[in-house]
């Protein structure tokens, strides 16, 4: 089926959107483009803002096309994972998942990376890492489609907390604290949504987690920090860039953790003080504080 696709398409202008149209030397359009466009019998791979994935789907033709969603997150309101949401509106099309490790600007580069591609569908994603597979950008699969999305969608909000406890400077010590029981929490959403928590230990996961946890080019990581150092956080959501994914993910993933009756402890702390007031060292003292078990 995709050996007789010869166009890939980019949807999505951005850092990311651009660094996979560039190793995929695909045609690339603005995920904000006003004009329908004709994407049928195509592999479109979209790279936009995940409280945009619906937008874009509904506004293109995507007849008998490979879609390859390359966002992270989970829908507000419907609670939905993304691939969840495109296949809703487009239930005949085949759908994929692109994550791992990967800063888009090494990507730009040429830089040796790992990804994952996750399809319910075996020959459609193996055929997948044929297509899209590059020297430098190796492509893994597995069909765990869920774990690969719940993953990816929470290291955005561990991410955050991370950022955190580097601006409040508590130390490495704390930081493997939070990612190591971050997995952990990783895990009971994920089994609860019906993956496979041995998921976790793939690109798409422990990989994916590692690298947005501990380091500055992560943008989530980067406002965890500016939060730990500010005296008004929501002004700090706001600026540099506008606000980031790990943002809304933080609202959805803890909706998502309470409709499944999952506990979460360090994800709940940040949204405590995304969206509740809450202070910083307020909720590590009450992180602190948990019951032993």
């Amino acid at each position: 089926m995709i050996n007789q696709m010869n166009e890939i398409v980019v949807v999505g202008s951005g850092a990311w959107g651009s660094a996979l149209a560039e190793t995929f030397e695909a045609e690339i359009i603005a995920g904000r483009a006003e004009a329908k466009c004709d994407l049928s019998n195509k592999i479109v791979v979209i790279a936009v803002q995940a409280q945009s994935l619906r937008e874009v789907l509904l506004k293109h033709n995507y007849e008998n096309s490979i879609i390859v969603i390359c966002s992270k997150g989970v829908e507000q309101g419907s609670l939905k994972l993304l691939s969840e949401v495109a296949e809703e509106i487009l239930p005949d099309n085949k759908i994929a998942i692109l994550s791992g490790p990967n800063f888009a600007e090494e990507i730009q580069k040429g830089l040796p990376a790992a990804s994952t591609v996750s399809c319910k569908d075996e020959e459609i994603g193996r055929e997948l890492i044929e297509k899209l597979g590059k020297r430098n950008f190796r492509l893994y699969y597995t069909k765990d489609i869920i774990g690969v999305q719940i993953a990816g969608a929470v290291k955005n909000v561990l991410a955050i907390a991370c950022g955190i406890c580097e601006g409040k400077k508590l130390g490495n010590n704390a930081k493997a604290a939070i990612i190591t029981r971050g997995v952990a929490e990783l895990a009971r959403l994920c089994k609860a949504k019906g993956g496979d928590d041995v998921t976790l230990l793939s690109l798409a996961g422990i990989g994916d987690l590692l690298l947005t946890c501990t380091s500055t080019q992560s943008r989530n990581f980067s406002l965890g920090v500016e939060i730990a150092k500010s005296e008004d956080i929501q002004a700090s959501i706001k600026e540099k860039g506008g606000v980031k994914e790990g943002y809304y993910t933080a609202k959805a993933v803890n909706e998502l953790a309470k409709s499944l009756d999952v506990e979460m402890p360090i994800c709940k702390s940040v949204f405590d003080i995304l969206y509740k007031d809450k202070t910083v060292n307020d909720v590590i003292n009450e992180l602190l504080q948990r019951p032993q078990k």
